[in-house]
């Protein structure tokens, strides 16, 4: 049997080897996986690094805001948006440069695979003219286009909360023409969101604290459509709402791989 001897009075360690046999050794490398192309994540623990927040839109600059909860004991740490009530107003954080008017819109599906979480949590009181946006193309849907008193996703994959309606629903969106599932889950505690993509950017899915909700191709073209990752609250341009609400994030991440 091997042993380990310790003197202390010469301070050396003397070490046994006998009868020690290593067949078949494993090595694990201390270099990352070569096929994972990016990783963000962030627990909102004070900052929101690596992701960036705006808090407005090109007509309505600072017409958002956020704060930060630090509590270990509940959920460590939580980033809040608020939208303020009035017309043309939005916040909302991003995987992607973000200013007090625009996003940038540089991601595009086909080239590797998303996966994207999200846990959050969006508060009771909200109107009609209200939405959250949270999954792909956030930044997408001018805030003044309206169906039915739902603020559209112009192209895109996300989980979409409308001010009166209670539940995530899983929608496609291309061109302002909704494809939606209700998921029977409430808005206003926290969940789990998650969308994965496969590399070619044809099948996407949704899921809620790991429950899969929908599955299937976008109805938008994935190899012309130009996005963004993320979060946001938003209501509609004119003939806004009259009352506050916020969106509350747990933590964010994405994850971006691409065959090696």
């Amino acid at each position: 049997m091997p042993s380990v001897t310790v003197d202390n009075t010469t301070e050396t360690v003397t070490v046994n080897t006998t009868a020690v046999t290593i067949s078949s050794p494993t090595f694990t490398t201390q270099y990352p996986d070569p096929t994972t192309a990016a990783f963000l994540y962030s627990d909102f623990l004070g900052n929101c690094e690596p992701f960036d927040i705006c808090y407005g839109t090109a007509g309505q600059p600072n017409s958002g805001s956020w704060s930060y909860i630090v509590n270990a004991a509940i959920d460590f740490g939580s980033l809040q948006l608020l939208l303020p009530d009035g017309q043309g107003t939005r916040v909302g954080v991003y995987a992607a440069d973000a200013d007090g008017t625009d996003v940038d819109r540089n991601t595009q599906l086909g080239y590797g695979a998303f996966d994207f979480t999200a846990r959050v949590k969006f508060t009771e009181g909200a109107e009609q003219t209200q939405r959250v946006v949270v999954g792909f193309g956030v930044s997408h849907g001018p805030p003044d286009t309206t169906v039915g008193q739902k603020l559209m996703l112009q192209f895109g994959a996300a989980f979409v909360c409308y001010g009166g309606s209670g539940n995530w629903i899983a929608t496609f969106a291309d061109s302002n023409t909704l494809d939606e599932v209700d998921s029977g889950v409430a808005v206003n505690v926290y969940h789990t969101l998650r969308i994965t993509t496969n590399a070619a950017g044809t099948l996407i899915n949704f899921y809620i604290d790991g429950n899969l909700i929908r599955s299937g191709a976008p109805t938008f073209d994935p190899s012309t459509t130009l996005g963004t990752w993320g979060a946001e609250a938003r209501d509609k341009k004119t003939g806004g709402s009259t009352n506050p609400v916020t969106l509350s994030l747990d933590y964010m991440a994405l994850k971006y791989t691409i065959a090696r």
